[in-house]
């Protein structure tokens, strides 16, 4: 209305009274630009709130899916009860259960055992049992086996060059337990063999230990159990701990795999 501050009318008349001119052109972009920031502001508002709608969904989903395999793992120990029956079969058929869900996590992540964890009860068994010391520092000089690959699921170890018979071939690392520490630790698990975990019994008379490599051990932790094995397990002590070592039954040929024999989690 020409108005301004350093030179302001005594009287004026507002724009009814006395129309200014208007450009067209300019007001007419003016609407259009105005235009565009509110339609870009409403669709990011509504992208916005899909996004928080589709996250809702997803976590409801999830939250969904978690609660369904719970329920079901419960309605099964609910029928077990019930029956008073739980029979072998399915103390396996859950133990596999637990092993197929944990089973690729312990193959790819693991940390590379550089020494043993001992618990002090089985350092005091160490203490007290019989055994015949082998030099075995001196025969491990270079390395005779590797891991290969079986399945996705499945590693092995394979020798990596011709082994002699009663050769040593590689300490198995770990964490160091006695069978009741680790039946009292994992109650969950009933079967007799455990990925990944040895069980050793020194002597009839003395009580089992365990080597728990699932999440901490070394390239050991690969051997597989077989009827016919080519190596075996033996327990060494040095400097008064407790080592285990896989040493060789037989000639072992390059890239043949390496095997011992089953080995059992329970005194029976």
């Amino acid at each position: 209305m020409g108005l301004d501050r350093n030179s302001i009318p005594d009287t004026y008349l507002c724009e009814k009274c006395e129309p200014r001119k208007v450009d067209r052109h300019k007001a007419k972009a003016l609407q259009i630009r105005k235009k565009e920031e509110m339609t870009g502001a409403q669709s990011k508002k509504q992208e916005r709130s899909r996004s928080r709608s589709g996250q809702s969904r997803t976590n409801k989903k999830v939250k969904v899916n978690s609660e369904g395999a719970e329920a079901e793992i419960k309605l099964r120990r609910r029928s077990k009860s019930k029956s008073g029956n739980t029979s072998t079969a399915d103390e396996e058929e859950q133990d596999a259960w637990v092993i197929h869900r944990n089973l690729k996590e312990w193959i790819d992540n693991f940390e590379e055992a550089v020494t043993n964890q001992y618990t002090p009860e089985v350092q005091l068994l160490a203490g007290v049992m019989r055994v015949d010391n082998e030099l075995v520092s001196e025969q491990l000089q270079a390395q005779l086996c590797k891991v290969a690959e079986v399945s996705k699921t499945q590693r092995c170890l394979v020798s990596a060059q011709h082994i002699k018979k009663e050769q040593v071939i590689v300490e198995y690392k770990g964490r160091f337990l006695t069978l009741s520490q680790f039946h009292g630790q994992h109650p969950v698990f009933r079967s007799r063999v455990f990925p990944f975990v040895l069980f050793h019994k020194p002597h009839e008379d003395e009580e089992g230990i365990c080597v728990d490599a699932r999440e901490y051990g070394n390239i050991a932790r690969f051997i597989r159990r077989s009827c016919t094995p080519n190596a075996e397990v033996r327990h060494v002590i040095l400097n008064g701990l407790l080592h285990l070592y896989i040493f060789s039954r037989k000639d072992i040929k390059k890239e043949q795999e390496i095997t011992i024999p089953f080995d059992f989690a329970s005194d029976d």
